[in-house]
């Protein structure tokens, strides 16, 4: 489902020309149905959400760090993890060890995820590693600028500097600094997010997911003289 998995996969002895790259893809339509979905926060702030499997390599430690390193300079601003995992009991003690359990929301799993989306502002992925990331996609379909790190398959999907930013992994310090930038100026945050939504369109829908799907399995035909 990325460049990224097509060389791991080619590094591991598969051979190149056997391994086609097709992207996943959202339901757009689907997406702009939706009915915001219900978050109980008591702020007039910015809402920065996270939606993730509570485990190590989702980095959700790095996003906590940011977090206390913004709250001085936002104090309105609040953090919304949708996501539960062997992680949750740990990531809930050291928001408690940072100070900020008052900014930080930890709401579980959720399957409404793509309709809570429309209650944030920023979306932030802290990953160590990923293949792709169908949230990211969810997050730019719904209009929001995006944070992430540079691993996997991310940077074919968000492009720094114009539908977010790109961070090194593990780096609480970077993190914090491109949320606030994010955070200070709502035409930033809306110029990136119709950006995502654009690069959604054009190159991580259904259809195209479809269209690609079939030709590599008539490609696949042709060769073998099926078709």
């Amino acid at each position: 489902v990325s460049s990224s998995i097509r060389e791991t996969l080619i590094e591991g002895g598969l051979r190149e020309e056997k391994v086609r790259v097709v992207y996943e893809g959202v339901e757009l339509e689907w997406i702009d149905s939706l009915e915001a979905g219900s978050i109980e926060l008591e702020t007039d702030g910015v809402v920065i959400g996270t939606v993730a499997h509570l485990s190590h390599e989702k980095g959700h430690g790095s996003l906590l760090l940011a977090v206390s390193r913004l709250k001085a300079e936002f104090p309105d601003a609040r953090f919304f993890i949708a996501g539960d995992g062997e992680k949750k009991d740990e990531l809930e003690q050291l928001a408690n060890r940072y100070g900020i359990s008052d900014r930080v929301i930890f709401a579980g799993f959720r399957t409404d995820c793509e309709a809570l989306m429309k209650r944030f502002d920023i979306f932030c992925l802290p990953s160590l590693s990923e293949g792709l990331s169908s949230a990211i996609m969810a997050a730019m379909a719904n209009r929001l600028p995006v944070v992430s790190t540079r691993v996997g398959g991310i940077p074919e999907l968000v492009t720094h500097n114009e539908t977010g930013y790109l961070v090194s992994p593990d780096s609480p310090e970077e993190l914090a600094e491109a949320l606030a930038r994010l955070i200070r100026s709502g035409e930033l945050r809306r110029k990136m997010g119709e950006a995502g939504r654009r690069r959604v369109e054009s190159r991580f829908t259904v259809a195209l997911k479809q269209s690609k799907t079939a030709a590599a399995y008539s490609e696949l035909l042709r060769e073998k003289q099926i078709l």
